[in-house]
């Protein structure tokens, strides 16, 4: 049986991450996604942060239909809930 291995421990941001996605890039890129924080935290291999671009992060009218999502492979979907998920976002990240 294996064993859980703590990376990355963002406890002192109340960090509360509720998916993981690996982004299968040279090298890998591991997204998760930070609820209470209302982020995405990107990490190298080493679980070393990594900052994103300006830019990188599109949200509102410029966020292309439901229908047309995943049709670059350098984009990722995603949808919050902030203000206490009183408000939705539907918006996506797009790689280099």
């Amino acid at each position: 049986m294996k064993k859980a291995a703590l990376r990355i421990d963002m406890s002192s941001a109340s960090a509360s991450f509720k998916g993981l996605q690996i982004i299968p890039s040279t090298p890998p890129i591991l997204l998760a996604a930070d609820f209470h924080n209302a982020k995405i935290d990107a990490f190298d291999a080493n679980y070393a942060p990594i900052t994103a671009d300006a830019g990188a992060l599109t949200w509102g009218p410029n966020t292309p239909q439901a229908a047309d999502a995943g049709t670059l492979p350098t984009q990722l979907f995603f949808t919050s809930g902030p203000n206490g998920e009183d408000n939705g976002l539907y918006g996506y990240l797009t790689a280099p």
